[in-house]
């Protein structure tokens, strides 16, 4: 199974390697797609509010990442958008129809080892 996690949170991040294992791992828009161009992935997680949102909100989201991803074969994978920002979720799954958000809010990601959502496919 071949995993791309886009997320900047090292606690999100470590949540997810603790149930996933080895997978490629991207903190901001361009990781990600380098990643997504040299690769074709089985499972996305994708984060919508990544480093430097704050700073400059339309170039540093998971939505300019589900944008490169629309159109290619990585469309095809299982992506779950994993944000607390529902404005963001709905966008990115307004241009990949398959993408299923996944807020953050509905688990508690703080302490590793949590009862996750038991609708999340990598999950235990």
């Amino acid at each position: 199974m071949k995993v791309l996690i886009v997320e900047d949170e090292d606690y999100r991040l470590n949540w997810f390697l603790d149930r996933i294992g080895n997978c490629d791992i991207a903190k901001d828009v361009q990781t990600a797609i380098n990643f997504l161009t040299k690769n074709t992935y089985d499972y996305i997680m994708l984060d919508h509010d990544l480093n430097g949102y704050l700073e400059n909100p339309s170039e540093s989201t998971g939505y300019e990442v589900a944008k490169f991803i629309a159109g290619t074969p990585n469309e095809k994978a299982e992506i779950i958008v994993h944000t607390v920002n529902p404005a963001g979720a709905q966008a990115i799954c307004s241009i990949l129809p398959n993408a299923k958000p996944l807020p953050f809010g509905t688990f508690d990601v703080t302490k590793v080892g949590s009862k996750p959502n038991p609708n999340c496919p990598l999950c235990d």
